[in-house]
């Protein structure tokens, strides 16, 4: 039986890349004899396809360090962090950065201050053009540092009054980027992973924006927290309806890290993530040509995130695969014959223990109900029960009652009136005891106590707001137009 007691380790070697491993081996021969401890439990682990401590212990029982393994396991996970960090050492601004502080320090130590100045003038020109505003507070230290050493002798009293002003400067610009991002996080928790955005949620939110974000001036902003400034308000419209607005956010944002995207290659994702948001809200606008091209460019990261890292790969997946299967649902265009389909269900069981819960049950909900358009019943019933068995309503308590209610239409279409009533029984009591509300929730009850009762002849009779709109219209499913459509079918009926 596979041990997953401690499988971190098994984790991190399989995510690595064939030129990471092959990096590894190198690394691993020059720091130490190639046949050391470490490289040979990193050969056994690297061939199993499930963690399995047992089968290491028998393969490796004639080595010493086997009876400390939990040691062994621990210094080998060290190691490969070194290897991977040297492997990466080049290949980012803060890795580059990185390196010249600790350049400094090493010069500084050898007395050879005329290479430490230097290497400090580089390091703070490339700080200050991407804005790394904590690692321009290092270095200068490190300018403080040097100073000192020289007794002050070849420092102007006006230099010391200019450099007092520039650190200030970026203290406050990290207190300000950290206050956009302390209001960025609480609205965006209370947006997308609480429940029904209630009025109370909204005067949270509108409170936050007058004390954090309304008194910013914009043009003193930096690009980063602009960039923050902008997703702020984009959310902010979201939650207040106002689409079209958020959507210009959205679009700012993309041209400001289009312009200036030298300073967010620490972030592939980001663009992702506009593009991704871009394309939700269009759709949500009927703007079907003016996301073409969006789309376009989103599945055109596909060839991009190849060669990426697994995280970028986890995101793009999630990212463009929800708003495909949005669409094709959108637009009624749900085959089962679609080859993109097996791509997502593919990934989705490869990539399970990966992949964020709430993505995962994003994408699995939106899957059940591309397979529900078409008519695949069955299909869509095993996804929406599998979702329910991974998400919890305390995760996200919209998207679970969501998937509750469409999984008991799913057994009305099926005619499983067996398994309905416990089922709905069991839903009631969790709307009560979490005091659930939700239109939803208010228009379908009477017809599933019907249901329950086999009153089948009046089952789509007199329900609440059916002609009315809805306020919060379901992301995933439009519950109120499957209500009219069995209304219809019945009038059609009674007609024909």
């Amino acid at each position: 039986m596979p041990n997953k007691a401690s499988d971190q380790l098994f984790l991190l070697i399989n995510s690595m890349t064939k030129q990471e491993k092959r990096y590894f081996r190198i690394f691993s021969s020059r720091h130490s004899n190639e046949k050391n401890n470490y490289y040979t439990l990193y050969q056994v682990i690297d061939r199993q396809k499930e963690y399995d401590e047992e089968a290491i212990i028998k393969l490796l029982k004639s080595h010493q360090f086997v009876n400390r393994l939990s040691i062994a396991k621990t210094r080998l996970y060290e190691q490969l962090l070194k290897s991977l960090s040297s492997f990466h050492a080049q290949k980012s601004i803060d890795s580059e950065l990185f390196f010249t502080i600790q350049s400094i320090e090493i010069l500084y130590s050898r007395a050879l201050y005329k290479a430490a100045w230097k290497k400090l003038s580089s390091g703070l020109k490339l700080a200050q053009k991407n804005e790394k505003h904590a690692v321009l507070l290092q270095l200068s230290k490190w300018k403080q540092k040097l100073i000192e050493k020289e007794n002050y002798q070849s420092t102007e009293i006006e230099n010391i009054d200019e450099w007092w002003s520039d650190e200030q400067k970026i203290i406050n610009q990290i207190k300000e980027y950290n206050s956009l991002w302390y209001v960025k996080s609480k609205i965006f928790k209370i947006l997308f992973y609480g429940g029904e955005n209630s009025s109370t949620d909204l005067i949270s939110i509108k409170s936050l924006m007058e004390e954090y974000v309304d008194p910013l001036d914009l043009k003193s902003l930096t690009i980063h927290s602009k960039f923050l400034y902008f997703h702020i308000q984009s959310a902010y419209h979201f939650a207040t309806k106002d689409l079209k607005k958020s959507f210009q956010f959205l679009t700012s944002n993309l041209l400001l890290l289009q312009t200036y995207s030298w300073m967010f290659s620490d972030n592939p994702y980001a663009e992702i993530s506009i593009l991704s948001n871009l394309s939700y809200i269009g759709l949500k606008l009927g703007m079907k040509k003016e996301i073409e091209p969006i789309l376009e460019k989103m599945k055109k990261w596909n060839k991009q995130v190849e060669h990426a890292d697994e995280n970028l790969k986890i995101r793009w997946f999630y990212s463009y695969y929800s708003i495909y299967l949005m669409k094709k649902i959108n637009e009624n265009d749900c085959d089962i014959a679609d080859p993109e389909i097996d791509t997502i269900k593919n990934e989705l069981s490869r990539l399970d223990q990966k992949i964020p819960i709430l993505r995962k049950s994003d994408l699995k909900m939106a899957l059940s109900v591309f397979y529900f358009k078409a008519d695949n019943l069955r299909l869509s019933l095993k996804t929406a029960h599998e979702l329910l068995n991974e998400l919890s309503f305390k995760q996200n308590a919209k998207l679970y009652f969501t998937a509750r209610l469409f999984y008991l239409i799913l057994l009305i279409e099926l005619n499983k009136k067996d398994y309905f009533e416990v089922a709905w029984n069991s839903t009631k009591r969790l709307i009560k005891a979490n005091q659930f509300q939700s239109e939803e929730v208010n228009m379908l009850a009477p017809i599933f106590n019907r249901y329950c009762k086999n009153d089948d002849e009046h089952l789509f009779e007199n329900i609440p707001n059916l002609n009315s709109p809805i306020q919060n219209e379901n992301p995933f499913f439009n519950f109120s137009q499957w209500v009219l459509s069995k209304n219809n079918s019945k009038e059609n009926s009674i007609v024909l």
